[in-house]
């Protein structure tokens, strides 16, 4: 029996392989496809041309073109006046900064007015004496000279004997010594010559200076201007004409701005260059030396143009477009570009199909098929 057995799972494996083969031959064999018939799918933009205004944004600081350090000009004890000498008070025009103690210059000059009044009380009985025709003018100049306010000018006369006699009592010597301290004694009040505010102080009230102390640096910041970092390679391209518009967190609104000057230097660690401008309209906010600032700049119109992300270069002057079904690399000119954006001025025109991905392993004159989607291009 067990022979039997064995020769029954013989069987029964030859019958199994035997079936299997002929199901096998029955299946059809799957065709292949012709070489070349697969297309790859492509992602492409419809290009639309028009004349773009692009813009760059920059950022900058406020200057003021009016910064000046007070100094003394004399010497004496120092006392505040209308402004409290700290940084970042604000003053107006005409405003007394610093008072410096004036009376040794005050007593000088009366001594000078009392000897110049002596002379010319000398001198005017000679000029009643020799020129009776100009000695009402002469005595009516000496009643005018008050010890307590300026002296007036002397009558002005071509008469060289005239002249002697001044030269003679030491009147014009006088007169002049006079003017001098007059000078000298306005220096001991010192005022703002603009609208401003103190950006750094020196002294306190109440300290002795000298000739050529440092006070204070103060500012006019109603002649202020923006200076902004422009990258080098974009200022040929800036419209000098057109608007800026500048903003600022102290700021409660944007300011118009007009275009200055160009500095006269390449920062040779941020490659970029110092442009000037001057705010135009109303300044809404506080705006200080230093403050950060931000700008909107027009760059020169460009005519028949599509700007696109500069990924799509493929390299500095070419680009992959679809013509009939066709890969085609196809070159371009660059008028302008930044880290993201090219703009292309010739080489595409309306209708073109520019290809918006990054193909590998597909050759210019390939067969494609394409897709149409949103435009990047603006």
């Amino acid at each position: 029996m067990k022979w039997k057995t064995i020769i029954l799972v013989l069987f029964i494996v030859f019958f199994g392989f035997f079936v299997m083969n002929y199901l096998a031959g029955m299946k059809e064999a799957p065709k292949k496809k012709a070489a070349g018939s697969m297309k790859r799918l492509v992602r492409v933009m419809e290009i639309e041309t028009r004349t773009l205004e692009p813009e760059l944004v920059v950022h900058g600081m406020v200057r003021s073109t009016e910064s000046i350090d007070v100094i003394t000009e004399v010497s004496g004890t120092t006392a505040e006046c209308d402004i409290r000498i700290l940084p970042g008070s604000k003053f107006s025009k005409g405003d007394c900064l610093l008072v410096i103690d004036e009376r040794q210059a005050y007593f000088r000059m009366q001594t000078l007015k009392s000897d110049y009044l002596n002379a010319l009380a000398t001198l005017l009985p000679e000029i009643k004496f020799e020129f009776p025709e100009v000695y009402p003018e002469w005595l009516s100049y000496f009643e005018r000279c008050h010890s307590e306010k300026v002296l007036p000018d002397m009558p002005e006369t071509d008469q060289t004997k005239i002249k002697l006699l001044l030269s003679r009592f030491g009147v014009s010597k006088l007169f002049y010594q006079i003017k001098n301290q007059e000078v000298d004694l306005e220096k001991h009040v010192i005022t703002v010559p603009f609208d401003g505010v103190i950006l750094e102080s020196y002294l306190s009230p109440g300290a002795a200076v000298r000739a050529g102390t440092k006070v204070a640096r103060i500012i006019d910041m109603s002649r202020i201007e923006c200076e902004l970092d422009i990258p080098s390679d974009q200022l040929e391209f800036i419209n000098r004409e057109g608007k800026i518009r500048v903003s600022s967190n102290t700021l409660d609104q944007p300011f118009e701005a007009t275009f200055l000057r160009v500095g006269g230097e390449i920062n040779p660690k941020t490659r970029t260059l110092a442009v000037f401008v001057k705010p135009v309209s109303r300044i809404d906010g506080n705006l200080l030396e230093g403050a950060f600032l931000s700008a909107t700049l027009q760059f020169r119109p460009i005519a028949n143009a599509v700007e696109i992300p500069i990924r799509l270069l493929r390299s500095s002057d070419s680009v992959y477009v679809v013509e009939d079904g066709i890969l085609v690399e196809r070159s371009v000119h660059v008028a302008q570009k930044t880290a993201s954006q090219a703009i292309i001025d010739s080489g595409l025109k309306d209708g073109d199909l520019l290809v918006v991905d990054l193909l590998q392993g597909v050759a210019p004159g390939s067969s494609v098929n394409t897709q149409i989607q949103k435009s990047e291009a603006r």
